[in-house]
C-alpha cells in the first residue's frame, strides 16, 4: 500500500511539473526572455528553467527583472485569473487536471474547514512553484545582485511610493545590497504586463 501511495504521489509531482515548466515556457515566450548562449555567441530564446537561470546570472537589467516578476508572481496568479473562465489561478487549473487524471474524490470537509485550506494537491503546486522560482532567482553567482521580492504592505507609508496601493495588494519590488529596495514599476498599465 505505501509502494503505491509513494508511486501515486510521485506521479502526481510529476504531473505538477510538467505543468509548472510549461507555464514558465509559456511566460518566456510571451515577453520574450532570452539568454546568451556561449557555444553560438548568439541571444536564444528561453526553453529550459536553465536558460532561465542563464538569463537571470547574465542580465540584471530592470526589464529582465520585470519579466521575471511577470512569470513567477503574476502570470500563475493574476494573469490566469483574468484570462480564465471562472476566474481560475493556473494552480486552480492544474489541481483540476490533477484531480481529473487521477480519478480522485476529496473526503467530505472537515467540521471548521473552508474552501481557503489547500489540499495536499495545491501545497505541492506551491511547493514545485516556489521550489522552481528559488532556484532561478538567486543572487548568488550574478554579477548585478538583484532580486525580485514580493510584499503585502499594511499601510501607503510602508508602501515606498506605490502610488496604486491598496489594502491587501501585493507590491512588487526589486532588491540588492547596494541599491536598497526599490519598485518594479510605479504606476499599474498594460504595458507593464509584459515588460
Amino acid at each position: 500500500m505505501m509502494v503505491t501511495l509513494d508511486g501515486e504521489r510521485e506521479q502526481v509531482r510529476s504531473m505538477i511539473k510538467v505543468e509548472v515548466e510549461k507555464l514558465m515556457r509559456f511566460g518566456a515566450d510571451i515577453t520574450q526572455l532570452t539568454y546568451n548562449d556561449k557555444a553560438t555567441g548568439s541571444a536564444l530564446a528561453c526553453v529550459l528553467p536553465r536558460n532561465m537561470r542563464e538569463s537571470y546570472v547574465q542580465d540584471g537589467s530592470l526589464e529582465n527583472i520585470k519579466r521575471f516578476h511577470w512569470i513567477f508572481n503574476e502570470l500563475p496568479f493574476r494573469t490566469h485569473q483574468d484570462v480564465l473562465p471562472q476566474r481560475q489561478s493556473h494552480m486552480d487549473s492544474v489541481v483540476a487536471r490533477v484531480v481529473q487524471a487521477m480519478h480522485i474524490t476529496w473526503a467530505p470537509k472537515k467540521e471548521g474547514e473552508t474552501n481557503s485550506h489547500r489540499n495536499c494537491i495545491e501545497h505541492t503546486y506551491s511547493r514545485i512553484l516556489n521550489e522552481k522560482r528559488q532556484t532561478i532567482i538567486v543572487s548568488n553567482g550574478t554579477s548585478h545582485g538583484r532580486k525580485p521580492l514580493v510584499r503585502h504592505p499594511k499601510s501607503l507609508a510602508a508602501a515606498i511610493g506605490a502610488d496604486y496601493y491598496k489594502r491587501g495588494m501585493k507590491i512588487f519590488y526589486w532588491s540588492s545590497k547596494t541599491e536598497g529596495d526599490n519598485l518594479v514599476r510605479t504606476k499599474l498599465s498594460v504595458g507593464d504586463l509584459i515588460v
